[in-house]
């Protein structure tokens, strides 16, 4: 599992970058009006893409590894079928969506309408090209298109700080990206009729059904913040949420992309796949947890960096809600949610989804006109506490074991020796008068370092017995 980590993280690692630079060009040239509309246009195609694109991507990561190589040819090509018939309805969907949003004109109805299949289609052969096992390939579509979308959105933006020119720099990337990668499958009507439709269907839908109430409650706070506030705090809540966002989707898919395959095989092997989802949740919170953390703790040194001071929000604990918000919402969907989909049982999603939207608008509708921003952030963070929770309820239920190994609590103990130490050394650093950038990258260097340490220190006898086999 580590080695298939370390063949794609570091083109992982630098895509995700190129979102966190991407926003910073964004909020650098629009406005925090516009880019409050561009949100709330992000905030449509996404969802469009969970009704007509997402849980086809999903249902394949979760069944072609199991296929021989000519049924998975089969599958491969059933889904691109089933994902070019769903533009018809995502273009109605769009529409509705920007009409409900009152964004609706012809440009960014079309505007829209292209970004999502661009990304659509892209999305589809990145995570075919993985299936395949095709690395070179992947690395160079991946590479590409996170230059690219810099570039061009940079290129564009300079010469026009425009709304649309952010989207046209997106969709040249993401074309460019699906070119790259292109590959013929087979496309015949009668795949619809065989058994492997059935299964995707019968396994995908009920992804599709929660993964469209996924993307409205984690998303559906800006509609309410430009409801009861203004486009203006709803830019700077966008651009906030956006950020922490990207970082969780950064740091749990640069474990779970390559990761995931890989439990799959394992899926009919459950004491293989218990101790194989075991590692992976140890791998997973070295990663995230601290990351996390870390990022909460200096977030008043980061988003001005990333952003810019007129993004810094004047209660700092909306950001620590934020952090701990979006951290339970992946580490539900890249792991607490594998027991219900290694058990095929992926219909509870859709119950789970359904209550966690409307607790979510019931939290936002009581928090929002008295707390503001903090309320639509607390409101989100009491969703995800329970979504989380239901999904190991039901997960248990339905026989899946969860395999906590001792690793998570000493990530736990490094995390908090961390936290301990930069709450200490960051008043000492600021106190330097360092440039911000020098600042921040010496608490990263420091925090990093403090809990790497400790975590060796726990594993010291695993440690040596590694030093001595391969050094």
């Amino acid at each position: 599992m580590l080695l298939k980590l370390f063949t794609y993280a570091p083109v992982q690692l630098f895509s995700a970058v190129s979102i966190f630079a991407l926003i910073s060009i964004h909020t650098k040239y629009l406005t925090i009006v516009e880019y409050g509309m561009l949100s709330l246009i992000f905030l449509s195609m996404e969802v469009v893409r969970a009704v007509a694109a997402q849980w086809i991507n999903a249902s394949m990561l979760r069944l072609l590894p199991e296929k021989n190589k000519q049924d998975a040819l089969e599958y491969a090509g059933l889904s691109l079928l089933i994902l070019l018939l769903c533009t018809l309805p995502a273009f109605v969907l769009i529409s509705v969506c920007l009409y409900l949003v009152e964004l609706l004109t012809l440009k960014i109805q079309i505007l829209t309408f292209v970004l999502f299949f661009s990304k659509a289609l892209y999305f589809f052969y990145l995570d075919y090209t993985r299936l395949n096992e095709r690395a070179s390939l992947f690395k160079l579509a991946a590479m590409v298109q996170a230059l690219l979308v810099i570039c061009i959105s940079w290129l564009l933006l300079h010469f026009n700080a425009d709304m649309s020119m952010a989207i046209y720099g997106i969709i040249i990337s993401h074309i460019t990206g699906a070119i790259i990668l292109f590959s013929r499958l087979p496309l015949q009507f009668q795949f619809l009729k065989t058994d492997n439709c059935k299964a995707l269907c019968s396994y995908g839908l009920p992804l599709m059904l929660s993964g469209v109430i996924l993307s409205i409650y984690s998303r559906i706070d800006r509609y309410f913040i430009a409801e009861y506030l203004d486009l203006a705090q709803t830019g700077v809540f966008a651009a906030l949420a956006n950020i922490v966002l990207g970082i969780g989707a950064l740091l749990f898919t640069l474990v779970a992309l390559p990761s995931y395959p890989e439990l799959s095989k394992k899926a009919h092997l459950p004491e293989q796949l218990q101790i194989a989802h075991g590692q992976y949740l140890s791998i997973l919170l070295a990663v995230t947890l601290p990351a996390f953390v870390g990022f909460s703790l200096l977030a008043e040194s980061i988003i001005p960096v990333l952003l810019s001071q007129d993004y810094m929000p004047e209660n700092s604990a909306i950001i620590y809600v934020l952090c701990a918000s979006v951290f339970l919402l992946n580490l539900k969907g890249h792991y607490i949610d594998h027991g219900l989909q290694f058990t095929l049982t992926t219909k509870y999603l859709v119950h789970n989804s359904v209550f966690t939207l409307a607790l979510n608008i019931l939290c936002i509708v009581l928090l929002l006109p008295t707390f503001g921003l903090l309320g639509a952030a607390l409101a989100g963070l009491c969703a995800n506490g329970f979504a989380i929770l239901f999904s190991f309820i039901v997960a248990k239920r339905r026989g899946y074991k969860f395999n906590i190994p001792i690793q998570v609590l000493k990530i736990t103990i490094a995390t908090g020796v961390m936290l301990i130490s930069l709450l200490f050394l960051k008043p000492i650093i600021l106190q330097l008068n360092l440039s911000p950038y020098i600042a921040l990258t010496c608490l990263i260097a420091l925090g990093g370092g403090v809990f790497v340490t400790v975590l060796i220190l726990q594993n010291i006898k695993r440690c040596l017995i590694w030093w001595g086999k391969y050094v």
